[in-house]
């Protein structure tokens, strides 16, 4: 097989060095692939470039044919807290299973039912393939109980301050934990918040502006932070702690499963249409209301539609199906 061209294009990798040898032992594996048809292997190399910048950022992995199952489960928390569909994710996951077949030795890459089932012991739930996306947004209620929790405790001022941002600015929980006083101050003083590249690990460098509500939230939590002994440089991960970016994530996204009962609403997880409550549903918190906001403001929806997806740092409009599910605007075009 010739080379493939177009290949898959990852935002941002921090150990470049790593991902560079995976890439390289992937080419290798597509020069001599022959199954599937040509569409195909082109769409899975691109998948698999991102499983690669997966295995050297989270797990510095050296050699493609060592990966085994615990990445592959990695990688699924991965997609679910990017939000993706059920079908992107089928696709992912069938890029692995299908690089598996391509190497050599043997490796315990788990089923889609195993994949499944792992998500649904923390909450999630996968589709099939055919059914409808789930509501994922948390509703203003489930926020404000959220919220009263998290404030009965001073230790748990970090998933206070997460919340209030992110149902105001959008952010990936990556996003919120790399985000710094110097970024805030700037944020204050431009009236936009410059989400740099690189800052959230799939996302692209944005701008949102900011609303009253925004602004005020952001001072807020330049305060706490100053009460909290925190100067400059990132507001929620304290290196004289020993705590990294990752260390911080998954103590809100721990904080939020080991409560959720005590602030979600009681038909969720249920059944099909409303998922249970996770870090990454307050961006759909943020995305609805924002998309509510677009429509008041711009001429006709198509404008409205494509202002939301690039507040949340995407190109294509249809993203925001997945985002608005459980919306009137869902799925609406004009």
């Amino acid at each position: 097989m010739g080379e493939i061209k177009n290949p898959g294009q990852v935002e941002m990798v921090q150990n470049e060095g790593i991902f560079k040898s995976l890439t390289n032992q992937l080419d290798r594996v597509f020069r001599h692939a022959n199954q599937g048809g040509h569409n195909t292997r082109e769409s899975y190399e691109a998948c698999l470039r991102r499983f690669c910048a997966h295995l050297a950022d989270d797990y510095r992995l050296q050699s493609l044919k060592n990966f085994d199952a615990k990445h592959v489960f990695s990688y699924a928390d991965g997609m679910v807290e990017r939000g993706l569909s059920t079908s992107s994710m089928y696709k992912e996951i069938d890029a692995i299973r299908y690089l598996d077949r391509q190497l050599p030795g043997h490796r315990h890459v788990p089923e889609i039912d195993d994949i499944r089932q792992y998500l649904a012991e923390k909450g999630e739930h996968m589709e099939n393939r055919q059914t409808e996306a789930v509501e994922r947004a948390w509703s203003p209620t489930e926020l404000e109980r959220a919220l009263n929790l998290a404030v009965q405790k001073a230790n748990w001022w970090k998933v206070e301050q997460f919340l209030k941002v992110d149902q105001h600015l959008g952010f990936r929980i990556g996003g919120f934990v790399r985000t710094t006083v110097e970024q805030v101050k700037e944020a204050l003083r431009d009236g936009v918040f410059h989400v740099r590249r690189g800052q959230e690990k799939h996302g692209r460098p944005r701008d949102i502006p900011l609303t009253p509500e925004a602004r005020q939230v952001l001072e807020g939590w330049l305060k706490v932070a100053s009460a909290n002994g925190v100067r400059n440089g990132y507001i929620v991960v304290d290196h004289r702690k020993r705590e990294t970016m990752k260390s911080v994530s998954k103590s809100i996204q721990n904080w939020l499963y080991r409560y959720r009962d005590a602030f979600q609403d009681k038909d969720r997880g249920k059944g099909e249409k409303r998922a249970n409550l996770t870090a990454h549903g307050v961006r759909h918190h943020y995305t609805q209301n924002t998309l509510g906001e677009n429509v008041e403001k711009y001429d006709n929806i198509r404008d409205a539609r494509r202002a939301t997806s690039q507040a949340i740092g995407h190109n294509r409009d249809q993203i925001l199906d997945t985002y608005t599910v459980g919306s009137p605007l869902h799925k609406v075009r004009s």
